[in-house]
């Protein structure tokens, strides 16, 4: 379980903030 949880701590801090990005740029867009 630590294995899995490893790789994916740095993963989801750069997959934050892109989706903050892309939620922004949808409620922009609708």
């Amino acid at each position: 379980m630590a294995s899995n949880s490893r790789p994916l701590s740095p993963h989801l801090q750069i997959y934050q903030p892109q989706i903050t990005s892309v939620l922004s740029i949808m409620h922009r867009l609708t």
